[in-house]
């Protein structure tokens, strides 16, 4: 009898159901360690009202979504409500100690419409950055207003007033209707006896504010009325809304006033002037200028000779000094000359090089060397705005509408009196502090440097 075969059966699936199971708990795990790193740094931030904001509405700073809001809840015990929310990783580092939060929601003021973009969109939570600090917080307490931050490198000045009228946080600041600053904030006094506004003014404008200024609330309405209609103007309606304070400065000017200075509302029925006033750090590059002394002497008839004298500001220049010829070189048939200049005696003068209006004359002829100074200068053909340097260090600004060309040179046609501008006080252009020319008197006028000086 023939015996039947034997089979043997062999079990693989084992295998590829351990294996099956290693690729699913790796993908969980993937997919638990995407969702930790994406869930993003928990924050809980306290309001005394929602204004409308939801779960799932966004966290956003400077146009961007930097995370989103998880739940809210109203604290009936502390009557706030508690917004958790989460910062994506990547912005975590924004949950700084002394970061600020509010809620963006639609409000009108007589400052305006603020919030627009919310009114059919989403509500939204932003923020403005503390300081950078390697410590994060993660409970906070929002602000219910927005937060207006002070430009870098501006002015903190504050003000005085008897009321907070006219005084909104985020107005501006005028000069000649022109803003030139925010009000920062408005708060009451510690004592309670006034209202104080800090005020940020930009670094372009420091120089505006003095210790003599005066500050008016901005806030009214002008109008002509005549035979072809009202007229209302228009800079006038804007801070009529808006708000803020207005800045005058009177004659003479007083110092440029110091960081956290205090002034106190005026009235406003003040008129003071409103002077020129250097902007920027330009007049901190001025260069160095002194003042040159010339005696002479001229054969007379009788029996004494008659004796003159000229004055004038120069400048260094390499190792001499350009100024007026008229008041370094003395006329024809001259006697007895001396010349000082910063009080140094010239045992001689020579010039190194002139045209009919300036000189350079050398300045190894004086008691005491001078130390080498190079002026940066630079060749112009049409007026334009410039610093007169009165001093060392203080100028005084003059617009390019205020001269006129004439053959002789730039005509200065505003009001200033000639005594104002010593002889020969030299003339940068206001944009580079470059040396344009200098000033002349009978008329008063700009003289431009020629193309070439050595």
């Amino acid at each position: 009898m023939t015996s039947l075969p034997h089979a043997t059966v062999r079990t693989t699936g084992s295998r590829w159901y351990l294996l099956v199971v290693f690729c699913g708990a790796l993908c969980t795990a993937i997919l638990l360690i995407n969702h930790f790193y994406t869930r993003g740094y928990p924050i809980q931030v306290s309001f005394t009202h929602a204004h409308g904001l939801e779960s799932g509405d966004p966290i956003r700073y400077r146009g961007l979504n930097i995370g989103s809001i998880t739940n809210i809840h109203l604290d009936t015990v502390e009557n706030r409500v508690h917004v958790s929310a989460r910062l994506t990783n990547e912005y975590a580092h924004l949950a700084r100690p002394d970061t600020r939060f509010w809620i963006v929601h639609p409000r009108m003021d007589w400052s305006g419409i603020l919030g627009l973009d919310t009114v059919i969109g989403t509500r939204y939570m932003t923020l403005h950055p503390g300081k950078m600090n390697d410590t994060l917080a993660s409970t906070f307490t929002g602000s219910e207003t927005a937060i207006t931050v002070a430009p870098a490198n501006s002015l903190s000045i504050v003000i005085h007033a008897e009321t907070a009228a006219g005084l909104r946080t985020g107005s501006p600041v005028y000069y000649r209707t022109r803003p030139i600053g925010t009000i920062i904030s408005v708060r009451l006094a510690s004592d309670a006896t006034h209202i104080e506004a800090e005020l940020a003014i930009e670094q372009a404008y420091k120089n505006i504010i003095r210790e003599n200024s005066l500050f008016t609330v901005a806030a009214g309405l002008k109008a002509d009325a005549g035979w072809s209609g009202l007229h209302v103007n228009v800079d006038s309606l804007s801070q009529l809304f808006l708000g803020g304070i207005d800045v005058r400065n009177q004659t003479p000017l007083g110092p440029v006033a110091k960081n956290k200075s205090h002034f106190t509302i005026a009235e406003t029925t003040l008129q003071p002037q409103q002077p020129a006033i250097a902007l920027g750090d330009k007049q901190a590059h001025t260069p160095p200028v002194y003042t040159s002394d010339l005696h002479w002497s001229l054969p007379n008839s009788l029996w004494f000779d008659s004796e003159d004298r000229a004055q004038a500001v120069v400048v260094p220049w390499n190792n001499g000094y350009l100024g007026p010829r008229s008041a370094l070189i003395p006329p024809d048939g001259h006697i007895d000359t001396t010349l000082h200049i910063n009080q140094q005696l010239f045992t001689s003068v020579q010039e190194i090089w002139h045209d009919e209006t300036i000189t350079l004359i050398d300045g190894t002829f004086a008691d005491d060397s001078i130390p080498s100074h190079n002026v940066p200068r630079r060749y112009v053909s049409q007026p334009e705005d410039v610093l007169l340097v009165l001093d060392t260090g203080r100028v005084f600004p003059l617009s390019a509408g205020h001269v006129s060309i004439m053959d002789d040179g730039w005509h200065i046609t505003s009001a200033i009196e000639e005594n104002l501008l010593p002889l020969g006080t030299p003339v940068l252009g206001a944009q580079d502090g470059a040396m344009l020319g200098i000033v002349l008197h009978a008329p008063l006028r700009i003289y431009p440097l020629p193309e070439r000086i050595p």
